[in-house]
């Protein structure tokens, strides 16, 4: 998936988003709210809501030409603007102390421009 400028991960069927947390690097996590409704993630941080009906994320590179016709309303997804580079994912769902149901907002990936 790399090769071709793709990322996937497993996830539950959940509210994850990807959220920035730094010039160049971003997390896939799903955030938890309190009995206000209040996120744990500021929204504002929020670049993109991710559907989970699959059970995983899924993110494509735009240049890689699969998606020229997408828009950022576009039914193929929602297109984010991120500084060009190589990006490394690191996820998380297959370590052993993982905890989907966790009390605190669950973090399925780290990504970080590595070059």
């Amino acid at each position: 998936m790399a090769a071709i400028g793709c990322a996937y991960g497993p996830a539950t069927n959940c509210g994850l988003g990807l959220y920035q947390t730094g010039p160049d690097s971003y997390v896939i996590a799903s955030p938890r709210y309190d009995e206000n409704d209040n996120s744990s993630l500021p929204e504002d941080m929020c670049m993109a809501e991710i559907c989970t009906d699959l059970w995983a994320y899924s993110i494509a590179d735009l240049w890689t030409g699969r998606l020229r016709e997408a828009t950022p309303t576009s039914s193929t997804g929602t297109v984010v603007d991120v500084p060009p580079g190589t990006y490394e994912f690191t996820h998380h769902s297959g370590e052993p102390d993982f905890n989907h149901d966790a009390a605190e907002t669950v973090f399925y990936a780290h990504i970080k421009r590595i070059a």
